[in-house]
C-alpha cells in the first residue's frame, strides 16, 4: 500500500512506494540490503531487533533508504531460543527478497544476506 506522503510528493518512503515508483516513474538500477542490530532496553527487558536497511537506487538518480524489522531477540532467553529467533528473521528476510525479485524481475543482491 502506498503512503499518503508518496501520493502527494512522489517521493518513495517504503517498499510499496518503491515498487510503484519503479513501475510508473523510473526503473530500479540496484537494490542493496544491509543488516543492523538495534538494542532496546524496556524496563526489565533487553530486546535486540534484527533490521534490514533497504537502499534503492533508481535510474533517474533518486536514492531511497528505509528500514524493516524482521525479528527480535530477547537477550535473557537461552542461546538455542535466540538462534531460533535469528533463523526466523533470516527466513523472513529471504521471503522479502524473493517477493521483491519476483515483482521487479531483477536480482536484489549477489551475496548472501543474513543476520548472524
Amino acid at each position: 500500500m502506498r503512503t499518503i506522503t508518496y501520493l502527494l510528493t512522489k517521493i518513495p518512503k517504503n517498499r510499496s512506494d518503491c515498487i510503484d515508483y519503479h513501475e510508473t516513474i523510473s526503473n530500479v538500477e540496484s537494490i542493496r540490503i544491509l543488516g543492523k542490530r538495534q538494542l532496546v532496553d524496556v524496563e526489565v527487558l533487553c530486546i535486540e531487533y534484527l533490521i534490514g536497511i533497504f537502499v534503492w537506487v533508481f535510474n533517474d538518480g533518486t536514492v531511497v533508504s528505509y528500514e524493516e524489522r524482521f525479528g527480535g531477540i530477547l537477550l535473557r532467553e537461552s542461546k538455542a531460543r535466540q538462534q531460533k529467533s535469528v533463523n526466523n528473521a533470516n527466513r523472513r528476510l529471504a521471503d522479502s527478497i524473493k517477493r521483491i525479485e519476483s515483482k521487479l524481475g531483477l536480482k536484489v543482491a549477489d551475496e548472501q544476506i543474513c543476520f548472524n
